[in-house]
């Protein structure tokens, strides 16, 4: 509706858009220079270590259920809730403390850490439902230290000096790389499921690890490359 209203409503400037610049089409050249900064690299494995933790997250409502004897409704309110609710909290909180700390390095490793600890910690929790409100404690926990990184997506190019040329590129395939898991990783882990049975929810929870530490890996990656800039771009520093 929005799309035909504005198709409509809004009139197209046809003699502006003959006079558009060559500069502002297109450069497919501009996509392979971006494919050779290790930075693009860098930013893209976080990003996906990031989504892989987004959906894995997912993974709690069944495993409430089936595991630890929470009804389907209930499970399913929980998750929700925490999902939707937790990216509102902390993702406002992760981008304070990046403002106050001046760069996002630090949050992202507090993060980053975070998140595998309490991953570890929610696959070594005994599945019984007595233990239904520990699991739930260190879900909050986890769900809040890697949410918290949520703010620290695109924070590293303004901080790696990319140039206002490659920007846009730069966070196209980044972006693309990081949503990559959607492609794969559900079918992954419903293999695991059908395999190992409740079993395969360890696989899963170390899938969850495995986005962690690409997260703390390539956070660190890109704080040598930030300083390498700085050194760079300041010698007398």
């Amino acid at each position: 509706i929005s799309g035909i209203a504005t198709w409509i409503l809004v009139p197209y400037d046809q003699a502006n858009a003959k006079n558009i610049d060559a500069e502002d089409k297109i450069d497919f050249k501009m996509v392979g220079k971006v494919l050779k900064m290790p930075f693009t690299w860098y930013l893209g494995l976080f990003t996906l270590g990031y989504f892989i933790i987004r959906s894995t997250v997912t993974y709690m409502n069944p495993y409430m259920t089936d595991g630890f004897g929470v009804s389907i409704g209930i499970a399913a309110l929980l998750t929700n809730t925490l999902r939707s609710g937790m990216n509102l909290v902390a993702g406002p909180i992760g981008g304070t403390l990046i403002d106050k700390c001046g760069r996002s390095t630090p949050i992202v490793m507090f993060g980053s850490i975070g998140t595998l600890i309490f991953t570890i910690f929610l696959a070594l929790i005994p599945i019984n439902h007595e233990m239904i409100a520990i699991l739930l404690i260190v879900s909050v926990i986890m769900m809040f230290l890697s949410y918290i990184n949520s703010t620290a997506l695109y924070t590293p190019i303004t901080e790696a000096g990319i140039s206002l040329d490659y920007i846009g590129t730069v966070i196209g395939i980044s972006s693309a790389i990081g949503y990559s898991s959607d492609i794969w990783l559900m079918n992954l882990c419903g293999y695991w499921l059908d395999v190992h049975g409740m079993g395969g929810y360890r696989y899963i929870w170390a899938m969850q690890s495995v986005g962690a530490i690409m997260m703390l890996v390539t956070g660190i990656l890109m704080a040598k490359y930030y300083k390498r800039k700085k050194e760079k771009d300041n010698p007398s520093v």
